[in-house]
């Protein structure tokens, strides 16, 4: 096929088209009437005549906007005429190809009909098809048209320079085929002369004497128009506007873009809000119907939701309808929903009462076409929450009220959580509404004004806190970023001064860290500020763990571990000193931002109580006494009795210089007034509170409760080497080997006493005293031949048996080592049967012991009173004359003046039964031959 070119040439005076002649209209008002030209052809772009956005956009009108449109141009017909708005034909159907969808055919079918089914089948604009009908035959505004002008009416298939082609003749066959090489020209850009992209030499006119330019061309619709109508217009054609020019002007795409900037706007996307620079009015456009944009807000709306105010010419204004005029109250006429335009987004009002709730009716809408519905987004419901005049309160509309809240989020709290889109209320609809209480803020955000540099945490029942610091709103998990409000809504809460790290909640006290409140279960807040919280304040802010003692935080990413102490943060030096401070156990440690930590005073270091340190300029080891003391270690081996872990904290002598060095530490301490001794890893309680003569190291609470603790001393104390079976007696400041069971029961009244276990370094620390043979204990060394009675300090000689077994001593004694007797003074005298016991004289008789007036002469043995408690006092007392028997014989004596006297025995005992405190005594026959005469 031929390139079609084609130069338009509409003539007055030529009823037929002739080749190559070319003449441009000269008054148009003969054809009907028509806008007064009001295109800019200064903005001709020969390289962009018209966009493919445009050109191919086959949804710019309705079948029945192509009618009305039509009609309106052709107001009259002369008698005897067929006009385009009067034009019927029978069509044929179309297969589908590559260029164009299927076409149906139809019968006496409408020059609208047509030119719509043309242009949706290949996808061409029906304004392309309504210009290029003007262009080429003038058939939109001919009052008197020929039948040939529709044979021909595209101009298909008739070249420059030869007569028309037969075979495309015919009105539907004309728009068919020239729509459908539009798309040729799309699918084939390559063979064709015009092309898109590059460089074209282009004619002025058909003669080439004219000349050419160069021209770039920018997109495929405009390489389109060229392939169709070969010739650029020269300067001359442009400035004529629809007029002529000189001999070597050419109008055909002059004309294109004239026509369809004066009857449709812009030939690239015009926006569909609009302005003539010959009249102030601006309008939005929908279809072929224009509103008129009354109100400064509307205008701002449709501006910025369709792209800008576009210019275009008053003759484009006067084709449109004038519809209502354009309120921000939309409808999508495919769904009924009436919608609020704002800020380029569609708000489907659920109901009418809803829209007049924001000063509007549902009448008030009008209608978008389909094309301006898919440009903007749609987006949720409308509600009756409102902000007004830009500002962030949100106000709940209800009954002719405004309930106001400091922002969505917070309307939403108060408001079962979710209140749906909230836009802005105009203010002369905002004006008809009376405000009601104070402006709310949901509990636990942050607020500002704008003049005001302070952040506010606020609360639950108004009352507010300044926030010191964005790192401590982060510490409570407050989400980034404040409520924007003005000074009055923010004067309806009550300041109570600053927001606190440590917060109080139904009794119970907090410390925030991490976005979330830790407990802290003493109940103390060491010295720093505490802020009692409302409860729905407290409800809002999570809870996480709990501190056990003392509250420890560490800054996050840093791992140096801080104490809090009398309002200060004091660093925690080692892990040792961390376990310590907490118990013995590893704490929990709260993590902070870093500019919290701003917010405590700055103490000294702590070294930990109950923990080992040295100062790199000193040789001695400290034991850390609570918070301020120290006491020197004299050895390791008190560490293991103590149960401190091996080695020590290494520290600066600045940092150890604050705690006071109070003497070295003893093995034995005093905890809340409790008296303890060492031994073993653990203390144990001496319940009498004597430590035997030993030092003792008072210690401070914090210390004691970190050391572990096991046991209790009832009577005296006793140590030994773990395995070891030897047994020692603290006292008077020494130890005293124990040397036998026997005696250690003896020592601790006949009981197993609680043996404390030491080291042998610990053991070999004390002085050593002489050995304890334990009171009432026969004892005899292995190589020497007396048994003496162990009586307090005394040893006393066994010179009889007897007199032990009287005195209920029994005949056994223990063997001790040689010289363990040495320490115990020797008794001048031997064991006696007479003893005295706490001042009262007694006799052994069959192993108890009788009181009685006196020794009557003899020596008696005072002994020590753990002796006598360990001896049978429950004998019969003898009151007057003492009458003893032989237990072997029956022979019967009388003690009197030093000596066991034999006596007549029936004299005897008739003496015996004539007073009543006169008692026979029975003893050990050993006991009578030794004192018997």
């Amino acid at each position: 096929m031929k390139l079609l070119k084609r130069l338009l040439t509409i003539s007055v005076t030529v009823i037929a088209l002739v080749a190559g002649l070319i003449v441009a209209p000269v008054n148009l008002g003969l054809w009907g009437s028509t806008a007064s030209h009001a295109a800019d052809l200064s903005k001709f772009d020969a390289g962009d005549i018209i966009s493919d956005q445009v050109f191919y956009d086959s949804a710019t009108m309705t079948e029945r906007q192509i009618a009305a449109f039509i009609d309106k141009k052709v107001p009259t017909c002369r008698s005897g005429y067929t006009c385009l708005d009067a034009y019927k034909e029978n069509t044929t159907a179309r297969a589908a190809d590559s260029y164009c969808k299927a076409l149906s055919g139809g019968s006496n079918e409408s020059a609208a009909r047509i030119i719509y089914k043309v242009s949706r089948a290949c996808d061409i604009n029906p304004q392309v098809i309504l210009v290029t009908l003007q262009k080429e035959q003038g058939l939109l505004t001919h009052e008197w048209p020929s039948s040939w002008r529709y044979t021909i009416a595209m101009g298909f298939g008739c070249p420059d320079g030869a007569p028309c082609n037969e075979k495309y003749y015919g009105f539907q066959n004309q728009l068919y085929l020239g729509a459908r090489q539009f798309q040729i020209y799309r699918a084939w850009p390559g063979s064709f002369n015009y092309r898109a992209g590059q460089n074209n030499k282009i004619q002025w006119h058909p003669n080439s004497a004219c000349g050419s330019s160069t021209v770039f061309i920018k997109n495929q619709a405009t390489a389109g128009l060229y392939n169709y109508t070969p010739y650029r217009p020269n300067g001359a054609a442009l400035k004529a506007g629809y007029g002529l020019g000189d001999s070597c002007s050419s109008y055909g795409n002059r004309n294109f873009y004239n026509y369809f900037t004066d009857w449709f706007g812009s030939t690239h996307k015009v926006g569909w809000v609009v302005k003539s620079p010959d009249r102030p009015e601006v309008y939005f456009v929908t279809g072929q119907t224009k509103h008129h944009i009354q109100s400064q807000y509307a205008y701002r709306e449709y501006r910025r939701s369709f792209g800008g105010l576009s210019a275009v010419s008053e003759g484009y204004l006067n084709t449109l309808k004038t519809g209502s005029p354009a309120k921000a109250i939309v409808k999508d006429p495919s769904t009924g929903d009436i919608m609020l335009l704002q800020d380029s987004v569609l708000h489907r009002f659920p109901s009418c009462s809803l829209a007049e709730t924001w000063g509007y009716s549902c009448a008030m809408n009008i209608d978008l076409t389909q094309d301006q519905v898919k440009a903007l987004k749609r987006g949720p419901d409308m509600s009756n929450y409102a902000t007004v005049a830009s500002g962030a309160t949100v106000h709940k509309l209800s009954g002719g009220k405004m309930y106001p809240y400091a922002s969505a989020k917070d309307a939403a709290y108060y408001n079962g959580g979710s209140i749906g889109f909230v836009a802005s209320l105009r203010d002369e609809i905002a004006s008809k509404y009376s405000v009601v209480g104070k402006t709310q803020f949901a509990p636990v955000t942050l607020a500002k004004t704008g003049s005001d540099k302070n952040v506010y945490f606020m609360g639950g029942n108004f009352t507010k806190w300044r926030l010191p610091s964005w790192a401590m709103a982060r510490d409570f998990g407050i989400p980034g970023g404040y409520t924007q409000t003005s000074a009055i809504a923010l004067s309806g809460y009550a300041s109570s001064g600053d927001l606190s790290m440590f917060v109080k909640c139904g009794g119970e006290l907090f410390f925030a860290n991490s976005g979330h409140l830790t407990k802290v279960k003493s109940g103390s807040s060491y010295g720093s500020p505490v802020v009692a919280l409302d409860q729905t304040a407290c409800s809002r802010l999570p809870k996480s763990g709990a501190f056990s003692k003392s509250v420890f935080v560490r800054a996050e990413g840093h791992p140096e571990v801080y104490v809090v102490e009398a309002g200060n943060l004091r660093h925690v030096v080692s892990k040792r000193a961390l376990v310590s401070l907490n118990g013995g156990t590893w704490p929990t440690i709260g993590v902070v931002d870093p500019g919290s930590l701003a917010y405590f005073g700055a103490g000294k270091p702590v070294l930990g109580p109950a923990t080992l340190v040295k100062a790199s300029d000193s040789p001695h080891v400290y034991f850390v006494d609570g918070n301020s003391e120290r006491h020197r270690l004299p050895s390791w081996s008190l560490a293991r009795e103590f149960g401190l872990p091996a080695g020590y904290d290494s520290v600066t002598a600045l940092t150890l210089a604050p705690y006071k060095n109070a003497g070295d530490l003893a093995q034995f301490v005093r905890c809340d007034s409790k008296l303890y001794i060492a031994g073993s890893g653990s203390l144990t309680l001496v319940h009498s509170g004597n430590s035997a003569g030993f030092d003792v190291t008072d210690l401070q609470s914090a210390s004691c409760s970190v050391l572990e603790k096991a046991g209790t001393i009832s009577g005296s104390i006793f140590v030994r080497v773990a395995g070891a079976p030897e047994v020692y007696l603290l006292e008077n400041g020494q130890i005293r080997h124990v040397v036998s069971k026997s005696a250690l029961l003896s020592l601790n009244g006949g009981k197993m006493p609680r043996l404390v276990a030491v080291s042998n370094e610990t053991l070999g620390s004390f002085e050593q005293g002489f050995p304890v043979l334990g009171p009432g204990n026969l004892v005899k060394e292995r190589s020497g031949s007396e048994v003496f009675l162990v009586n307090g300090d005394q040893k006393v000689p066994v010179g009889s048996w007897g007199v032990a077994t009287d005195l209920g001593l029994g005949t056994t004694y223990s063997s001790v080592p040689n010289g363990s007797a040495r320490g115990y003074e020797r008794a001048s005298t031997d064991l006696s049967p007479f003893v005295m016991c706490s001042g009262e004289m007694y006799i052994g008789a069959g192993g108890r012991l009788s009181a009685v007036d006196s020794s009557f002469g003899l020596s008696y043995t005072q002994l020590d009173v753990d002796v006598c408690d360990a001896l049978d006092l429950s004998g019969p007392a003898v009151s007057d004359e003492l009458i003893v028997e032989d237990k072997a014989t029956g022979h019967l004596y009388v003690v009197e003046n030093g000596a066991f006297n034999p006596v007549d025995d029936n004299a005897a005992k008739n003496r015996s039964k004539q007073g009543s405190g006169n008692v026979i005594l029975t003893l050990d026959p050993r006991t009578i031959s030794t004192y018997a005469t």
